[in-house]
């Protein structure tokens, strides 16, 4: 079992006889008008044993083809988180990555100590108003309709940054743009996205609440306020190479705050770096 990418490689021995011997094989994907091709070559004697074959939407699609006593079987990612990690905190990157949600309950993410932060503490990743502390029950609240098409096959990040433009729209609430510590990327593609937040406690202010998650077991973990990635107007296009594409979410909050100010919102910003007055979202 192999991965290129995120397309998955599964070969199967079939009943026919193996004529490969000590020869080596690569497979490699080929993009072709809007469609994943890929292909299986025997490196050692130069011959393409298989071309331009579709892929598979999911693991468990059935007919794929059969050469050289082998049934080669190519699809896209399963429908799934591959895992929650930390890969920098206070003290700097870190390299393995820790643990960024809990190893129990079923989420894919190995014990490494359930410590995460330079400090001595653990922030994991889990779904607002989950009930339990079950990797199901997250993904029943963070996951409706077509939603794993807008996150696979791409990796995310949350960056604390506490930068001056970061901000979240409390669409639930107060109708606020608030300051808020953190950035969130689409690292794969290379570009920054707006956030919406449901202020949980209504102080207008993002952080942790008084009240406790159902995640850890414990009765003394408080969770955020709830987090809502959305999608820059200019998401088909965003991103560049150099991964630091913040055009579709300057424009977005440039266009929040305009969308206060014509609501009767305030011009400038308060003593937090909040517009807390008027409907400011975009």
């Amino acid at each position: 079992l192999d991965e290129v990418g995120h397309n998955i490689l599964s070969i199967t021995q079939g009943t026919d006889t193996d004529v490969l011997g000590n020869d080596s094989i690569v497979w490699d994907t080929v993009t072709s008008k809007g469609m994943n091709l890929w292909n299986v070559t025997n490196t050692t004697t130069g011959s393409a044993l298989l071309s331009n074959y579709l892929q598979g939407s999911k693991f468990t699609d059935p007919g794929f083809p059969a050469t050289e006593g082998l049934t080669f079987k190519v699809t896209g990612p399963p429908d799934a988180f591959k895992n929650f990690l930390v890969t920098a905190h206070g003290g700097g990157a870190q390299d393995p990555p820790l643990q960024g949600s809990q190893d129990w309950g079923g989420f894919p993410t190995a014990y490494t100590g359930r410590v995460n932060q330079a400090i001595g503490t653990g922030w994991f990743f889990h779904g607002g108003g989950s009930s339990s502390g079950s990797y199901d029950t997250m993904i029943s609240r963070i996951i409706r309709g077509s939603k794993w098409t807008y996150l696979i096959p791409y990796d995310f990040e949350y960056r604390f940054t506490y930068e001056d433009d970061n901000y979240a729209y409390l669409a639930y609430t107060s109708w606020s743009l608030i300051r808020v510590p953190m950035e969130l990327w689409n690292v794969t593609q290379g570009y920054r996205l707006p956030l919406w937040s449901y202020d949980y406690d209504e102080n207008e202010a993002w952080g942790l609440t008084p009240y406790d998650s159902p995640g850890s077991g414990g009765s003394n973990d408080p969770f955020t306020d709830w987090v809502y990635p959305r999608l820059p107007a200019n998401y088909a296009t965003a991103g560049n190479a150099a991964g630091d594409d913040e055009t579709g979410y300057q424009e977005w909050l440039a266009a929040s705050i305009a969308a206060g100010i014509a609501s009767g919102g305030p011009a400038t910003p308060d003593a937090n770096g909040s517009y807390l007055t008027g409907a400011t979202g975009a």
